[in-house]
């Protein structure tokens, strides 16, 4: 239910011209073969929402980046701290048992 209230509110704002340009609508997370899996919807959901910005990212990333007191430079990635806004953003964290800590650890930031 907050899943499809969230997706109908980004809908609208992107329609009425109320979203930044750098802002993340969607942003799915995994590890291993999780983030296979991650990738793989993300692709869906693109195809069925193509005005959205939806994102997959590898768990262990978003930890290198907002999970440390220092965050680890990404050089050569495209998705950096500078670049994205993730505020009010939809995130959705898939682990195959919660066996992966760096997805498990993405679930506190």
């Amino acid at each position: 239910f907050y899943l499809t209230q969230s997706l109908q509110k980004r809908l609208e704002n992107h329609i009425s011209g109320e979203f930044l340009r750098k802002s993340i609508d969607i942003l799915l997370t995994g590890c291993e073969v999780s983030l296979w899996l991650v990738e793989q919807f993300a692709n869906d959901l693109k195809r069925s929402f193509p005005i959205l910005n939806i994102q997959a990212i590898s768990s262990n990333k978003i930890l290198d980046l907002f999970g440390q007191d220092i965050s680890v430079p990404s050089l050569g990635f495209p998705f950096a701290q500078q670049t994205q806004d993730l505020d009010d953003t939809v995130s959705i964290i898939v682990s195959h048992g919660w066996g992966t800590f760096g997805t498990l650890s993405c679930s506190n930031l």
